[in-house]
């Protein structure tokens, strides 16, 4: 696996203007899951994670088709400033080099995306299991978040639930064929999420909504992950 360090140095000069929360994930493959989870569980436990200025999870890709990356680390910051001073910390810590010890022999980089939040509605740290759609908006992506919100809050007002969703476009990692924006809805468990795919896929605005916005996006897949360990979450 790459270091965080090599990855994030062209991507904090991209963020220190905005004043909104930025989201960066960091896909692995890796064949030893425990050794990973204890690993970064230990990161986070540490003095350098309980002052750690960000939220951070680790998912699990439960079902992610044919993709190679078995995990993605998630880092949750509040604005652009707090990100800088996030990886500042980083950069310096011991306690980071003796995690990336234990986790660069067991694992590989896969990929790396840094988002921003143009919705998020609920609490994700109520969910546990979460459905993704990884989209690549051709068309004007004004008129896709717009179609898409009037949908979510249309369902709300039905009474279908949601639990946590969001809509996130992606400012930084896009390349050739790679999404521009990605979708979830969460569940707290699998039975809820396949309830609510369920009704979802069975919903008659849905189908219309899924048919408006046919030419702005392409679907390039659709994941269910899971959420495995959660640090510093909002009180």
């Amino acid at each position: 696996m790459k270091t965080i360090y090599t990855l994030l140095i062209p991507l904090i000069a991209a963020t220190t203007t905005f004043a909104q929360p930025i989201q960066c994930f960091f896909a692995i493959s890796t064949e030893s899951p425990r050794e990973v989870m204890m690993a970064t569980d230990k990161l986070m436990k540490s003095e350098f994670g309980q002052n750690f200025p960000g939220s951070v999870a680790l998912y699990q890709e439960a079902f992610n088709g044919e993709q190679s990356h078995t995990h993605t680390l998630g880092f949750t910051f509040d604005n652009a400033k707090t990100m800088q001073k996030a990886w500042g910390m980083w950069f310096s810590s011991e306690d980071v080099i003796l995690w990336e010890k234990a986790i660069n022999p067991i694992s590989d980089n896969t990929g790396e995306w840094m988002t921003m939040p143009l919705v998020l509605e609920g609490d994700v740290s109520d969910d546990n299991v979460f459905m993704r759609w990884a989209l690549d908006v051709t068309g004007d992506s004004k008129e896709y978040m717009k179609e898409w919100t009037k949908f979510t809050e249309g369902a709300k007002e039905r009474g279908m639930e949601m639990g946590s969703y969001g809509l996130s476009a992606v400012i930084a990692g896009v390349a050739e064929n790679d999404m521009t924006h990605f979708v979830f809805i969460g569940a707290p468990d699998i039975p809820t999420m396949m309830q609510r795919m369920t009704k979802l896929q069975q919903d008659e605005e849905f189908i219309a909504f899924s048919e408006r916005v046919g030419g702005i996006r392409t679907i390039l897949h659709q994941d269910m992950i899971m959420a495995i360990g959660a640090w510093n979450l909002p009180e």
